[in-house]
């Protein structure tokens, strides 16, 4: 809608009051499609910063609905991480005819397991509302998640590097772990330069997890790389 209509994207952050540090991450992904930032994010600021970004996505979608009815349906919605779901249980502070969202769940289907609780509860208090209706259906739920393929480019880091700059941590350590464990594990062929920024962003979501151990290991990793890499190539670029 922003480039549809050719709107002032520094109007309209400013009216939706989006947080000063988070209106470049705002303007790029708007703009390109990836996260930008103009400030790196701290650790000691991180939940803070989150409940910055999911207010910010929510202001930015009532300053439309006042303009433009709004329906959002989620299909699938086993297969949505805390991030959406945040935004969700956000818009669960407003109501207006204008704005509706409609999530579709299949009871035998899987969720990722960071998300179980928060899910359950956000069920059930939907449940209490009589906000919640049951389709009968003979077939059998997905047992299955959809796997991830690793493509061995920068797009797919890219997108979890979008996530971590948007707050998803958690969201981006569990596409991250699967990556992880495909190149590590079960050795699935990749470039050079796509190991060693996958390293380095592993290193930095364990940071932010918290997980500072395994931030270790993953360093000691890297620089057993790093500098076996170095011996074996004199001009380096790869470095993230």
């Amino acid at each position: 809608m922003v480039n549809r209509y050719r709107m002032d994207l520094d109007r309209l952050l400013n009216n939706a009051k989006i947080y000063s540090l988070q209106r470049s991450v705002f303007k790029s992904y708007i703009r390109t499609g990836h996260v930008e930032r103009e400030e790196e994010p701290i650790l000691g600021e991180t939940e803070f910063e989150r409940q910055k970004f999911v207010k910010g996505v929510v202001n930015l979608l009532l300053k439309k609905k006042k303009k433009h009815e709004m329906f959002i349906l989620i299909n699938n919605a086993n297969q949505m991480c805390d991030s959406t779901l945040d935004v969700i249980e956000e818009l669960e502070k407003y109501t207006s005819y204008k704005f509706k969202v409609l999530l579709i769940t299949d009871e035998m289907g899987n969720y990722k397991s960071y998300l179980s609780d928060q899910f359950n509860r956000f069920i059930k208090r939907f449940d209490e509302y009589g906000l919640v209706l049951d389709w009968p259906f003979e077939e059998e739920g997905r047992k299955e998640e959809p796997k991830v393929n690793v493509k061995n480019s920068t797009e797919e880091l890219l997108c979890i590097q979008d996530m971590f700059y948007t707050y998803a941590i958690n969201q981006a350590e569990y596409y991250m772990n699967i990556i992880y464990q495909k190149v590590e594990l079960e050795k699935v062929s990749v470039s050079m330069e796509y190991r060693l920024k996958m390293l380095s962003m592993y290193i930095m979501i364990s940071v932010f997890k918290e997980n500072y151990s395994y931030a270790l290991v993953l360093c000691d990793k890297l620089n057993l790389i790093d500098s076996g890499h170095l011996k074996k190539k004199k001009n380096y670029e790869y470095y993230y």
